[in-house]
This record gives structure tokens, sequence and C-alpha cells, in this order.
């Protein structure tokens, strides 16, 4: 998910494509796995991805097609404010960053 998102910044003209994808890959995942389980995991997941957002920015192993310093506080600036206040889901992750995309 991570990567399909910043894919987003690489190719603007695919951007609602891969925030279809993130979408059809939370579906995907969380079909067959029972509600409250899929709460807590989705949770824990939402928590976590903002981080792995900077990770892929400011980490050891940043992604090579996000080179352009606008892009990469476009990542910070979204990270951080969700590492600042967690959401519950994914969708309000995607939907934070589908904000930052269009308010860049």
């Amino acid at each position: 998910m991570n990567h399909l998102l910043l894919k987003c910044l690489w190719t603007p003209a695919a951007r609602d494509g891969f925030l279809a994808c993130c979408t059809e890959l939370t579906e995907s995942y969380f079909a067959n796995i029972p509600a409250e389980s899929r709460q807590t995991m989705e949770r824990r997941t939402a928590h976590l991805l903002p981080g792995l957002f900077l990770a892929r920015v400011d980490g050891k192993s940043p992604v090579e097609y996000l080179d352009d310093e606008s892009y990469k506080n476009q990542v910070r600036r979204c990270a951080r404010t969700l590492l600042a206040a967690p959401v519950e889901t994914l969708t309000q992750v995607r939907d934070a960053w589908k904000k930052e995309l269009l308010n860049g």
C-alpha cells in the first residue's frame, strides 16, 4: 500500500488508479477476516503506514523515483499529520494522502 500511494507522486496521471488499487487491496485483504480482527488490524496498519511513508523518503532505503524535494515534502507533511493525529482506517489514510496530493 505504501508503494501504491507513493507512486501517485511519480505518475500523477495514474493517481486515481493507484488510489483505487489501494481501496481494492484493502477490501481484498480483509474480505475473509472477522470484523473484530479487521478493525484491530486495520487500525494498526493505519497507524504504521505514515511511519513507512517517512522511511521511504528519509530512511536508509529511500525510493529512487521521489527525487524532487517538493514531493518529499508532501510525503513528510502528510505523514507527520497522520502521526500526530492517528486515524482508524486505511480509507482515512488514503483520503488524507489524496487531499495532500490535491493541495500540495
